[in-house]
């Protein structure tokens, strides 16, 4: 068995208004260069790829593989949204493990426009498409507000508790040259803000963006690369109340205390 780590990352620069040479294959093919770059890695040495985009269509996983010049032992396509980075780095992990790749590019990138994603908002899902989108809801932010103000009452928790995360969100974001809002963000700003969907204000919803990421995982014979993020442990749930709950409890409540003593931590 080998050991996967982490061996470089890479991104795009990110808008909110993508002009007509930012197209999703080009952010994604400047989060791949800067990848490969961090990791000291040539362009041959990827065998495995996984990635995850709503803008590829009509290309799938292996156009994006050849189209970026890649000849591979091992490919993965998620469409699990936004739990697809989780995802892709479990099965890639995996893969490395049991030898069936070296070097592993996790990809994920977008460029879909507001009009774009507003067609995706609708059509998510057939629940999405035939339940909610003639109802005229909005996107996902009105459902969210929902399981917000259930998770609110359950815990006690006020404007202010969430105020506290996104303050320290917007300034970690800060420090980040690509990042679409690269100025901190105050608690009197968070308050302020306009409603989007009741409790959630502006601040709360993620904008819609054009950008890619990238991230490479390797075996561990790159012992010549300092700067190595080990996996000590990994679990997934999928569906575990079948929606039968009452949203506020995640699948991680059925494998938190096996995460930590795999990990040794």
């Amino acid at each position: 068995m080998f050991d996967p780590r982490i061996i470089g990352v890479g991104q795009s620069i990110y808008t909110r208004h993508p002009n007509d040479e930012q197209t999703v294959q080009n952010l994604m093919k400047d989060a791949v260069l800067d990848a490969l770059q961090d990791a000291n890695l040539k362009h041959k040495e990827i065998d495995g790829l996984a990635i995850a985009s709503f803008s590829i269509t009509p290309d799938s996983a292996i156009d994006i593989a050849w189209r970026f010049g890649f000849s591979l032992n091992w490919l993965l396509q998620d469409t699990n949204g936004g739990s697809s980075a989780m995802n892709m780095l479990g099965h890639a992990s995996r893969a490395i493990k049991t030898g069936d790749a070296n070097n592993i590019l996790i990809l994920a990138g977008d460029a879909t426009g507001l009009s774009g994603y507003a067609k995706i908002a609708n059509s998510y899902n057939s629940a999405t498409r035939d339940h909610l989108a003639p109802l005229g809801h909005g996107g996902p932010n009105g459902v969210y507000s929902l399981v917000t103000s259930r998770q609110m009452k359950k815990y006690n928790l006020k404007k202010g508790d969430y105020a506290n995360l996104l303050v320290s969100q917007r300034n970690w974001a800060s420090k980040n040259p690509y990042a679409v809002y690269q100025r901190e963000l105050t608690k009197e700003e968070y308050n302020n803000a306009p409603l989007v969907a009741d409790p959630l204000c502006r601040y709360d919803c993620v904008p819609v963006v054009a950008g890619a990421y990238a991230i490479i995982i390797s075996r561990n014979q790159n012992e010549g690369i300092e700067r190595q993020v080990r996996i000590r442990a990994f679990e997934q749930s999928f569906n575990y109340e079948n929606q039968e709950g009452d949203g506020t409890v995640t699948g991680i409540s059925t494998f938190k205390d096996k995460l930590f003593e795999t990990a040794k931590l």
